[in-house]
């Protein structure tokens, strides 16, 4: 029980410092909503990088810690386990593989990255980009599996493989196509996604999932007797 709330908690923490990147909204110079990847305000030479990269490594470690109670805890979560293990690692990877300058607000920055002289600590951002969608899709994916039924679940794990897609498709576009708009998108879903999960947690029993509402089990009853 201590272990599954302790789990909770974690949730709940990496759900906040993942959504960190909301405070662009207060900020005097922010990046653009629309265009500006969030992992931008982590590149170098950025006022707030230390902020950013600060809170997503918190992320990172309560995402980890909480994969290693749950994996001990909660039955049939393997895949859930998998992925936020994925998400952590790949979120600890991006704040210290950061970004060589922020392509949305620099003709010159994107001018280096379409001729390719960046540096490897650059290239290696991208790939652990990729490793955090990844590491959603599966965490999401045992979320539905978990659940056994409920559309909230299959809503999550359609949005974060959509928002993914579409990212990946718009990236090469360049600027003008709000694929910033779209990562916003998804990373709220990703937020909300830990914060019930988090709730989950405090509600299975016993290692097993959440008991029918009382609506349910009564439908559930008169479905069940005969003539009905």
């Amino acid at each position: 029980m201590a272990a599954r709330w302790g789990a909770s908690v974690l949730l709940v923490v990496a759900a906040v410092t993942y959504s960190a990147w909301l405070v662009e909204l207060f900020l005097p110079d922010r990046l653009s909503l629309l265009e500006a990847y969030v992992s931008e305000y982590s590149a170098v030479g950025q006022p707030y990088r230390m902020l950013f990269r600060t809170t997503d490594m918190i992320a990172a470690i309560c995402l980890l810690s909480a994969a290693f109670l749950i994996a001990r805890r909660v039955p049939r979560s393997w895949l859930v386990v998998t992925g936020l293990a994925v998400l952590g690692l790949s979120t600890l990877a991006d704040a210290n593989f950061t970004l060589d300058c922020a392509s949305s607000v620099s003709a010159a920055c994107r001018e280096v990255k379409a001729e390719g002289a960046v540096s490897l600590t650059d290239h290696l951002h991208i790939v652990t980009s990729v490793l955090s969608d990844l590491g959603m899709a599966i965490a999401a994916l045992g979320a539905v599996r978990l659940a056994r039924r409920g559309t909230l679940p299959w809503l999550g794990f359609a949005l974060i493989g959509v928002t993914g897609l579409a990212i990946a498709f718009l990236d090469p576009l360049g600027p003008g196509h709000f694929a910033g708009a779209i990562l916003r998108v998804q990373l709220i879903v990703v937020g909300v996604g830990l914060v019930v999960g988090a709730r989950w947690l405090t509600r299975i029993q016993g290692g097993n999932p959440p008991p029918e509402a009382p609506v349910e089990r009564v439908l559930s009853t008169q479905g069940s007797q005969p003539g009905g």
